[in-house]
């Protein structure tokens, strides 16, 4: 028997009180004379005990009636134990997601993560399924819960520990919604390994442990649809000492005067909101330390605010290569490593009739696209299409532009310019510049039309593995469907061209049709466009992939990137062995990390992905030298922490699930009502009431007729 409102029995107190007031009744003492009754005998009082019940059968039938009535309120149903059993699993699944970031190594919040996250294996029962994941840009399974269920109950917890041990943060930057919505939808879609018909845990949870700082991009949380019977679970490892200043490099736009000054550096000094101090210093340094002939600058940052200082390079022969601030309480972010300045004075000749001013042209695209920069000035020299070109025309050139049908005399220069090293594009303007597109690619002819009338063609796919596209390699970059194509030409390259792999394309139209194609000629190549830039051809003049695509062409193909700043992580561009010559062979370079370690390229290896690590990175190709300063993502710097609120704003379901016996109580609960539901004995409680009732209302008229009776003999 069990009780689904046990309080209501409570009621059945009431039936007390009546006999209580009953047997503590009192005769009055104080006597009231009245006039009206002086006249009258007195009748003294008949004397009873003063504690003696009467009428004991109604009293009982009324008391029942009231506690059948309370019975049937705290609503009564018959069970046993195994109609209570739960049988829903007991355990939990649980997700251990740690950061590794870059800003766990300030102070110990590295040993607290690893402490708090001990502290959440100890805390597993044998019931539990574990898993454990660590993030920062990425996120990287250490252990699944299928791993988990593969392995026998008694390891489990030990290999968990021992692969915590080996942990330790990384340099990277900070995902952190991305980071929670990939565990999350792990820990959703996960299956019992060892019974897939097993039911579902009932508890699910993300147990985050991170510093939670504001630099994580937790706002990418707002795309997310948060799985249905996940929770997340916070621990915020903190520092006794707040204060952070992050110190990083700024890259001004091309069309500032600073941007064409060499000699000072700009930089920005932000100091975290939750900082306690406000001085700084900025002091020139190599790897063996600070330089002493330079004396360190002053840097006043209030709280919550940055700072932009212009400083003058040092001389050269110095060789400092890092930037050093100190005066705060984490010196993970202090270095800023940088590379003295290289100014290239490039050559650019455009073959072509239109104008630099001609805005319905190709050339006035190409000096908007190439304006003079810290790093380069670009010369833009314009040469007409009827005009034949000779060899002293090219001296010095790095890159030709030609549009048009040319002469061939200009296309025999221009071919033989390519095959000494330099860089030809050729854009077809119509299918009239057939012939010269055969002669710049060194065959006999090339099938060249029109393409069909239709609203306009997309670009279908691009090569990102080759150096031009390598900056679209990322999926946030590489979408080119939003560029339409009004007009292109169609190219039919030559079977045993293509068989030869002498001509490759590098784009191509959602038709098929090819945009861009390539053939390396000697220590040079030749590239043919079959549409242009013009507002007549396309709107890509007009997007963000122009500017880095005609940047592309600037940079040798046979060496180096110009670019010398990256971030940790950050993808730099190499020589690919698919675009190199036989000169200029990707076997030729090298490259050494920042702990002076050499690091092994793959020959076919486009770009290197692996700099994890802040510093300076030497690279060598094909004779070429280059330093690379690879520094920490300026969002690490920012360590003001997060709250809870913020992350359930964003949509995720922050709390903690239940325990395994509360789990329990709650299904016992369930049962118990659903039980009480089915058999409704409440029902015959309370005929048995108006059983009682009628029975205590015959009586009591009987009662009171025997009494009336009597009254009346």
């Amino acid at each position: 028997m069990g009780l689904l409102a046990p309080l209501y029995f409570a009621g059945a107190l009431a039936v007390a009180l009546p006999i209580l007031f009953h047997l503590i009744r009192r005769t009055p003492h104080s006597r009231q004379v009245f006039s009206s009754l002086m006249f009258l005998s007195q009748s003294p009082p008949r004397l009873t005990r003063r504690s003696r019940l009467t009428n004991i059968l109604l009293l009982i039938l009324r008391a029942a009636a009231l506690i059948v009535l309370a019975a049937a309120f705290a609503r009564p149903f018959l069970s046993r134990a195994a109609d209570l059993e739960s049988t829903r699993a007991g355990g939990r699944r649980v997700a251990i997601l740690l950061d590794t970031s870059a800003s766990m190594r300030r102070a110990d919040l590295w040993q607290q993560a690893i402490r708090r996250a001990e502290q959440t294996v100890d805390g597993l029962t044998s019931n539990d399924e574990a898993a454990l994941y660590f993030f920062d840009e990425h996120v990287r399974p250490a252990m699944t819960v299928t791993e988990w269920n593969e392995l026998e109950p008694a390891r489990r917890v030990t290999i968990l520990k021992s692969r915590l041990a080996e942990a330790k943060p990384t340099w990277s930057a900070t995902h952190l919604g991305d980071a929670i919505a990939t565990v999350a939808d792990a820990l959703a879609d996960a299956q019992n390994a060892n019974n897939k018909n097993a039911p579902e845990y009932a508890a699910r949870q993300v147990i985050l442990i991170s510093d939670m700082q504001q630099g994580a991009h937790a706002e990418s949380l707002q795309n997310y649809q948060w799985p249905k019977g996940v929770l997340l679970e916070v621990h915020a490892v903190t520092v006794k000492q707040p204060t952070n200043a992050g110190l990083q490099l700024v890259r001004d736009a091309a069309d500032e005067p600073t941007a064409r000054d060499n000699t000072r550096l700009r930089v920005r000094v932000n100091n975290e909101a939750n900082s306690t101090k406000e001085q700084f210093s900025l002091t020139w340094a190599t790897a063996a330390g600070p330089i002493a002939s330079l004396q360190p600058h002053s840097v006043y940052v209030p709280p919550g605010k940055g700072q932009v200082v212009k400083l003058p390079w040092p001389k050269p022969e110095l060789n400092a290569d890092r930037l050093v601030l100190t005066g705060d309480d984490a010196d993970f972010d202090n270095t800023l490593y940088l590379v003295p300045p290289r100014r290239e004075n490039v050559r650019v000749l455009y073959v072509g009739d239109d104008s630099f001013d001609d805005v319905k042209g190709l050339a006035y695209y190409l000096q908007t696209a190439w304006a003079e920069t810290a790093q380069r000035k670009v010369e833009l020299v314009q040469h007409k299409s009827a005009q034949a070109i000779a060899d002293t025309d090219v001296l010095g050139v790095r890159t030709v532009v030609a549009s048009g049908p040319l002469v061939p005399a200009s296309s025999a220069a221009l071919r033989r310019f390519a095959q000494s090293g330099g860089e030809v594009l050729y854009v077809l303007s119509d299918a009239s510049a057939a012939r010269s597109a055969a002669d710049l690619l060194g065959l006999d002819q090339i099938p060249i039309e029109e393409s069909p009338a239709r609203d306009y063609a997309l670009l279908g796919r691009v090569d990102t593995r080759h150096p031009l596209f390598a900056p679209f390699a990322d999926a946030r970059f590489g979408d080119f469907t939003k560029i339409h194509f009004w007009k292109h030409r169609r190219m039919k390259l030559p079977a045993a061209a293509a068989a030869a792999a002498t001509l490759r394309p590098l784009a191509w139209f959602d038709d098929g049709d090819p945009y861009l194609i390539e053939q390396s000629i000697g220590k040079g190549r030749v590239l043919v466009a079959t549409a242009g830039w013009n507002p007549a051809d396309s709107q890509l003049a007009l997007s963000t992939k122009f500017v880095p695509l005609m940047a592309g062409l600037l940079g040798r193909h046979d060496a180096g990137t110009i670019d010398a700043q990256y971030l940790v992580n950050e993808s730099i561009a190499l020589l690919s062995a698919e675009s190199a010559t036989a000169a200029a062979a990707p076997s030729n370079r090298a490259l050494t990390g920042s702990d002076g370690k050499s690091i092994d390229l793959a020959k076919s290896a486009a770009t290197f992905d692996h700099a994890d690590q802040p510093g300076i990175y030497h690279l060598s190709e094909n004779g070429r030298d280059t330093l690379l300063a690879v520094n920490v993502h300026p969002d690490e710097s920012r360590t003001a922490p997060l709250t809870t609120e913020d992350l359930e704003r964003w949509g995720a379901k922050v709390g903690k699930p239940e325990s395994a016996d509360e789990i329990a109580a709650r299904d016992r609960r369930l049962k118990s009502a659903e039980l009480e539901n089915r058999q409704k004995l409440w029902r015959w409680l309370i005929l048995g009431v108006l059983g009682l009732l009628a029975v205590e209302t015959a009586l009591a008229g009987r009662l009171a007729r025997r009494t009336a009776t009597a009254a009346a003999n």
